[in-house]
């Protein structure tokens, strides 16, 4: 079986995760066996679909619907039988699926665990949109807080066909280097009235609100400009950190 060796960094870089019998040491030889764990580093906006399957039982995954598709369905400690459509369906995306079983029982553990990987993958794919499918209204909040407070595009689902399937057209692409089209005042203004109680609260919010809602290739001077515009149409009020708005 070939092999390969690389460094620490390397591996991070590639997303490798170490298998239970990885050697702890600053350059690690990986068999091509270990490639599985692999995914390949997203070039597009992708969408994260993590499943409470104590809480529901969906088996309509599609990849020909929903392409940069990541899925991760998270089974209670007794779901040792998974039904055999869905093993077909998610065989379908090969490395961008895969099960995570709670080990114990217990109040809330399994939404503990989505939470948590909700909390490790958000920072490390800016940009991309997560998506619970639960019909656990308990997870609300935590999806409020985090489109409010830290600008990332979350949402609760109660059915997997709740999910919006990806647009099947090819986007022109903007050049590496260059920040796509600025939208104008009115546009954000109308933006921030649509999404109503999830607005953000802080101003280094607002901003990575607007970046992330607006294509996610603003330069920084055009959104410092359009906060500053939004404030001398006294649309926006700054008091210290904090943001309020008349809309």
């Amino acid at each position: 079986m070939p092999c390969w060796t690389f460094s620490a960094r390397q591996l991070t870089a590639m997303r490798f995760v170490p298998g239970p019998h990885s050697p702890p040491t600053e350059h690690i030889t990986v068999h091509a066996l270990y490639f599985a764990d692999i995914a390949p580093l997203p070039t597009t906006m992708a969408h994260w679909i993590l499943v409470d399957y104590e809480n529901v039982r969906p088996s309509d995954f599609h990849p020909d619907r929903q392409p940069d598709t990541r899925i991760i369905v998270f089974l209670g400690p007794n779901q040792r039988k998974i039904p055999a459509d869905l093993v077909m369906a998610l065989q379908a995306f090969g490395s961008d699926a895969r099960y995570i079983q709670c080990s114990t029982a217990g109040r809330n553990a399994l939404d503990f665990h989505i939470a948590f990987y909700l909390g490790d993958l958000a920072p490390r794919h800016p940009g991309d949109q997560f998506h619970i499918v639960s019909a656990d209204k308990g997870f609300d909040p935590l999806v409020r807080h985090m489109r409010a407070e830290r600008g990332i595009s979350a949402q609760r689902h109660a059915a997997l066909p709740a999910i919006p399937g990806r647009a099947k057209a090819v986007k022109k692409k903007t050049p590496a280097g260059r920040a796509g089209p600025v939208p104008t005042v009115e546009d954000v203004r109308k933006a921030l009235a649509a999404a109503g109680t999830t607005r953000p609260r802080k101003v280094n919010t607002l901003r990575n609100w607007i970046g992330t809602r607006f294509n996610g290739r603003l330069a920084d001077a055009d959104l410092d400009r359009l906060v500053a515009n939004l404030r001398s149409r006294q649309l926006v009020k700054v008091s210290g950190d904090k943001v309020t708005y008349k809309l």
